[in-house]
């Protein structure tokens, strides 16, 4: 279960990213301008050590996964097994939503903050969707 959730957080996230990346409402905010300005001023050594750290953290996470579904001497109850899979889903269905209904906002209203949906009781329910999924 936890490499398939793992597979779908990945795809869930290249994917919001890559849509937002070409979203109209996206490119023409103040944010965008921000992080292209950011970008452009950012040294190449700066911006390799950034993309490597990510890449290695990422590769440990799922050597550890990996190593933790092909470890026989592991036998948890199966009652564990689901109820830690659905808390990661849990966790990755919040932060799916919250992206979306953000992105839907975002298209309206370039520039001003979400208060509606999932952010009206979270002031960021993505990012606490992130982290009930690495729970």
């Amino acid at each position: 279960w936890g490499l398939a959730l793992y597979a779908g957080y990945g795809t869930r996230l290249f994917t919001f990213l890559f849509r937002r990346q070409h979203s109209a409402s996206y490119l023409s905010s103040k944010t965008w301008a921000r992080v292209e300005h950011n970008t452009q001023a950012t040294p190449l050594p700066t911006k390799l050590s950034l993309t490597t750290f990510v890449s290695l953290s990422q590769l440990l996470i799922l050597a550890t996964l990996d190593a933790l579904c092909a470890t026989p001497k592991i036998t948890p109850a199966p009652v564990r097994n689901f109820a830690c899979a659905a808390i990661g889903a849990l966790g990755l269905l919040l932060e799916t939503v919250a992206d979306e209904q953000k992105m839907a906002f975002k298209a309206l209203h370039p520039d001003l903050p979400i208060m509606s949906g999932v952010y009206s009781f979270c002031r960021h329910p993505n990012y606490l969707g992130e982290i009930i999924f690495w729970i």
